[in-house]
């Protein structure tokens, strides 16, 4: 990963665009990490790996939940539980 200064990408922003189509960049700003530059294809792949998990996870939680006993009348009571 390269890691510029958040001064070095204000003074060459289309270089940072352009390096960040090959590999993230990082940008330091006052020695600590203010953010990190990647390409839209590169995003798009971490929002679809990281919803895959999310989705697992949900997935996991709704069959130990179901395998529990839980059900939808007994969460519709949860839910509208005012105590």
């Amino acid at each position: 990963m390269k890691t510029i200064s958040t001064l070095e990408a204000q003074i060459d922003l289309e270089a940072v665009i352009a390096d960040a189509q090959q590999q993230p960049v990082r940008l330091i700003d006052n020695d600590r990490v203010a953010g990190v530059f990647v390409s839209e294809r590169d995003y798009a792949a971490m929002r679809a790996f990281y919803s895959q998990r999310l989705t697992q996870s949900m997935d996991r939680a709704a069959d130990k939940a179901s395998a529990a006993g839980m059900n939808t009348n007994i969460l519709d009571r949860l839910l509208h539980d005012e105590s």
